[in-house]
């Protein structure tokens, strides 16, 4: 709207310069004698008739000239108007898109923290199970140890693989799995004592415990740790070095498979560390490494 009215406005004035100029250069040219000389009254008042029209039009255009200067004003006034409303917008969406990152900024630490306080809570309450299941399994078995501990000790002594289910597999003789399972087999023969891990004695997961640590694996001294810290693998699918368990959630024991159908594993109290055939009635398996 305020292009068209500048436009019409030039337009105007243009028409206005012109019709100045034209009255500028024909002024002084018309006297009284070429009124008395016209031939006759009629020419006379035909030529007066139209000096009153074209006053009449040259009025009329300095009014339209002076009306739209006016709506030219009008219009630059509302341009100037919607341009400040404009930039007051522009800022205002500045500002919001401003708030919108810092919030979205916030609400991204925010989750962090969440998630970071929820790993946390996570691995506390699996160690709280764990330590739960540990002290159930330790309730269970405590009145046998308390038995056997008030028993004197059999010496230490050597197991015929043979006598205890069987001859060794074939197994690997390089590699983590070999270092893992011939530590376990160096220990045949060792009295079971709960709640130890060598190197005289051992308990079911002492045992395992230190053999993965010849391959460099830590794990928990507690079998219910051990069920839960690795990739589970089917009872059908086991490899050498694998963890086998019994109880619910692992609990009750842990042995190491060898291949072959067979087990390396401190059983009970009285009993020693022995190589025997995998049992039945397993609760899962574990690979770790």
């Amino acid at each position: 709207r305020l292009s068209e009215a500048r436009r019409s406005t030039l337009g105007i004035e243009r028409l206005v310069k012109r019709r100045a100029a034209t009255l500028y250069m024909s002024a002084g040219q018309t006297t009284s004698l070429d009124v008395i000389s016209a031939p006759n009254m009629r020419a006379v008042t035909s030529r007066s008739k139209y000096a009153s029209a074209a006053a009449d039009r040259d009025s009329s255009l300095v009014e339209d000239l002076l009306r739209s200067r006016d709506r030219l004003r009008l219009e630059r006034s509302k341009f100037q108007d919607q341009q400040a409303a404009a930039r007051q917008q522009r800022d205002a969406a500045i500002e919001a898109r401003a708030s919108i990152e810092t919030a979205n900024a916030k609400q991204r630490d925010l989750l962090s923290q969440v998630k970071g306080q929820l790993g946390s809570l996570m691995a506390e309450e699996q160690k709280r199970r764990d330590e739960e299941a540990r002290r159930a399994a330790i309730a269970r078995i405590k009145p046998r140890v308390a038995v056997a501990r008030t028993q004197p000790s059999a010496a230490p002594r050597a197991v015929d693989p043979g006598a205890a289910g069987g001859n060794f597999p074939d197994l690997p003789t390089s590699g983590s799995v070999a270092a893992v399972i011939a530590y376990a087999r160096a220990q045949i023969g060792k009295p079971y004592i709960f709640a130890t891990a060598g190197p005289d004695t051992f308990d079911c997961s002492g045992l395992t415990m230190m053999a993965w640590r010849q391959a460099g694996v830590s794990m928990a001294h507690f079998s219910g740790a051990q069920f839960n810290q690795f990739p589970h693998v089917s009872i059908s699918q086991l490899q050498p070095g694998d963890l086998v368990f019994k109880g619910p959630g692992g609990v009750d024991h842990v042995a190491l498979y060898i291949g072959g159908g067979m087990q390396i594993a401190a059983t009970h109290t009285g009993s020693y560390v022995l190589l025997q055939p995998l049992g039945s009635g397993l609760s899962g398996a574990v690979r770790p490494g």
